[in-house]
């Protein structure tokens, strides 16, 4: 059984003025924390019958926390690089040189990686009120 949650809310306030909807699929299963995704990241999936099981939330849970861990990391290795070049000249082919050129192709590729990243996992993450909850017991009432 899959559950949809279709509220479907507007908000026209980003900077793209892009419509923006609230529809989620959620995840439930006895013995395991309720959890939802927003349905553009399970229809943007390769659609099978695995974006539809509980495993697929896990996976895409830990993939988010792992893309805000990669992205702190980040965010901190350029605030240092920031700071070492900072009011600094550095000779052409000199040691120093190289070594900050080197240190910024690795920071182009992390962020290479960072936007692939963000564009698999989309632009919206939810949480519901309730995902701090185990399912204990599921009832369906029609």
């Amino acid at each position: 059984m899959i559950f949809i949650d279709c509220t479907n809310g507007r908000d026209f306030a980003d900077e793209d003025n892009e419509t923006k909807s609230w529809d989620t699929v959620a995840y439930i299963e006895t013995g395991r924390k309720y959890g939802i995704l927003h349905i553009d990241r399970v229809a943007s999936s390769p659609y099978d019958f695995y974006t539809l099981q509980y495993d697929f939330y896990a996976d895409s849970e830990k993939a988010r926390q792992d893309y805000k861990n990669m992205l702190e990391s980040y965010n901190n290795e350029v605030d240092r690089y920031n700071k070492e070049i900072s009011g600094k000249v550095y000779t052409i082919g000199s040691s120093e040189e190289k070594r900050v050129s080197a240190c910024k192709e690795d920071l182009i590729q992390q962020e290479q990686t960072l936007d692939r990243l963000g564009k698999e996992l989309g632009k919206h993450w939810y949480e519901s009120e309730f995902s701090s909850y185990t399912v204990e017991d599921v009832r369906i009432h029609w």
